[in-house]
């Protein structure tokens, strides 16, 4: 009996420690104080199930988190595991953060030959090719599942095996899907030839997606829809400050939501009145800082940017206050089109790209102009939006031979 209560104390002090250190932790991160006393409360009952299933706190990771969830699901006390408002559910999977950025929580496996090969992949196209980051995961995910279908050791691949994939593939996507998985075999094929992995023909082995070369027009908004858009956030608030500057980057300047998401603060340069953008390809260009955007992101800056040693510009509004992805970039560019009741397809940030360009062209701007401003490294990406200028279009237009 002596022992049990022992060993009862000792688990309770345990405990204590761990709930003490996961808030500390949160309020380093900036979560106000009614969020930290709400997460500690849910993780207690997080470390209680787990003493319960003989889970040591040291030794949780997220699936434990995942089995916590099932429980809770099991037990009513969460509907739908589909949605993410379980409080318990999200505190167990902080409280799992919290030990792994500690280094208290379990170690990672030791990595899978097919790990390797896609690390080695990363560091190739990252160091060589210069994509961005967003790029790199997004052919990652590819190239996880050609690793799982063909296996991990590149000397066994052959074309058809390689062939066969794509193909399968390829045939359970529409055709854009199926072109950016065929780019992505084949950056890895080349990566592969590089390191003298396979041979040089294999390059040569996935066929090409079956497409019309700028068969669509450039979807785009006009000068009074961009500007209805440009008036929804509500500016009494820090989001619609931070959501406003985001929104007139896109409009005005017409970069891309990977530039914003990575613009730190030495990329405003005040007082040469410029921008730096990092763009792809490891390309640093400048644009002109016009004086709305200048004073939105100086708005936004000074009353509504919350207080971080992060450099980069727009940040979460929400603790821990890290840096916004490039999907957040899209969410406050889909939130702004639906409060403004325009209808573009698709809702993201891209179609403020594509009427930056058609505006510009309608006006008479050259091409080479616009494709400078849109940092367009082939002047044929640029002449997709010569196609949107009907009207110039008529005047160069042939009569049809058969009509009088």
């Amino acid at each position: 009996m002596a022992n049990d209560c022992k060993s009862a104390a000792a688990d309770e002090a345990a405990r204590v420690q761990f709930i003490a250190g996961m808030e500390a932790w949160l309020r380093q991160r900036g979560y106000a104080t009614r969020s930290v006393s709400v997460y500690t409360t849910c993780a207690t009952r997080f470390l209680l199930w787990a003493a319960r299933t003989g889970r040591p706190p040291r030794s949780l990771g997220y699936e434990d988190a995942v089995a916590y969830g099932a429980e809770l699901v099991s037990s009513g006390r969460w509907q739908d595991r589909g949605r993410r408002s379980c409080i318990d559910y999200t505190a167990a999977r902080r409280f799992v953060a919290y030990l792994r950025q500690c280094g208290l929580g379990p170690q990672d496996a030791p990595p899978t030959e097919a790990d390797k090969v896609l690390q080695g992949f990363q560091w190739w196209v990252r160091v060589h090719r210069g994509l961005m980051e967003t790029t790199i995961a997004a052919y990652s995910r590819r190239i996880e599942r050609l690793l799982d279908a063909v296996g991990a050791d590149p000397g066994a691949y052959t074309a058809e095996g390689l062939r066969a994939f794509v193909l399968e593939e390829a045939a359970r996507r529409g055709p854009c899907t199926a072109e950016a998985l065929v780019t992505a075999v084949r950056v890895f094929l080349r990566y592969l030839v590089a390191i003298g992995a396979c041979p040089a023909t294999f390059r040569h082995a996935i066929p090409s997606v079956a497409k019309w070369r700028l068969a669509r027009l450039p979807r785009h908004l006009g000068v009074s829809e961009i500007e209805r858009v440009l008036q929804t956030p509500d500016l009494s608030t820090d989001l619609g400050v931070r959501d406003h500057a985001v929104l007139l980057l896109l409009a005005r300047l017409g970069l891309r939501g990977a530039d914003i998401a990575s613009m730190v603060l030495d990329d405003l340069e005040w007082s040469e009145g410029r921008v730096r953008v990092a763009g792809k390809g490891r390309r640093d260009d400048r644009l002109p800082l016009l004086q709305d955007v200048g004073d939105a992101i100086l708005r936004y800056l000074v009353a509504a940017r919350p207080r971080s040693l992060s450099s980069q510009v727009f940040l979460l509004t929400r603790a821990p206050y890290s840096a916004i992805r490039p999907h957040v970039v899209s969410q406050i560019a889909r939130r702004a089109l639906r409060a403004a009741q325009v209808d573009a397809a698709p809702l993201g940030a891209r179609v403020f790209r594509h009427s930056l360009a058609t505006s510009m062209l309608r006006k008479g701007v050259p091409l080479q102009s616009i494709a400078g401003i849109l940092r367009h490294r082939n002047i044929d990406t640029t002449l997709h939006y010569a196609k949107v200028d009907i009207e110039s279009l008529r005047r160069v237009a042939a009569p049809w031979p058969e009509v009088a």
